[in-house]
């Protein structure tokens, strides 16, 4: 068996993996940084992946008929190693994000990631 090309790799985009899950009767919603690109209308990086998954409570919107995962979740997923790319989607969607979704936010990172640098940018 050979190893697959690691350079040939493309990966899904939303509205593909939409289509291929079209006639799945389980629930689910992109997550990561296509759930932050979703929710903002728009593609704001170049993406090397794309991460689905099954919701287990209500933390799903929806883009054009694609869920995704709500941007107050895809961040704190990102915080863990807040990478070069996750800092580009907080600095993106922080801003925008509802007072009560950057309240929500702010405290899920203080109990999982006391001192993130990215408590100061949320407390305003």
């Amino acid at each position: 068996m050979t190893a697959p090309d690691i350079e040939a790799w493309q990966a899904w985009e939303p509205r593909g993996i939409a289509t291929v899950l079209s006639g799945v009767d389980v629930p689910w919603y992109v997550a990561g940084g296509w759930a932050v690109d979703l929710w903002l209308g728009r593609i704001s990086r170049a993406h090397e992946d794309l991460e689905i998954a099954v919701p287990l409570t209500d933390v799903v919107a929806y883009a054009d008929g694609i869920p995704f995962l709500r941007p107050e979740l895809a961040l704190f997923f990102k915080a863990k190693h807040a990478r070069p790319k996750d800092q580009q989607d907080f600095d993106l969607v922080a801003p925008l994000l509802a007072a009560a979704d950057r309240h929500r936010l702010r405290s899920w990172l203080t109990l999982v990631h006391p001192g993130h640098r990215w408590l100061g940018a949320l407390s305003g």
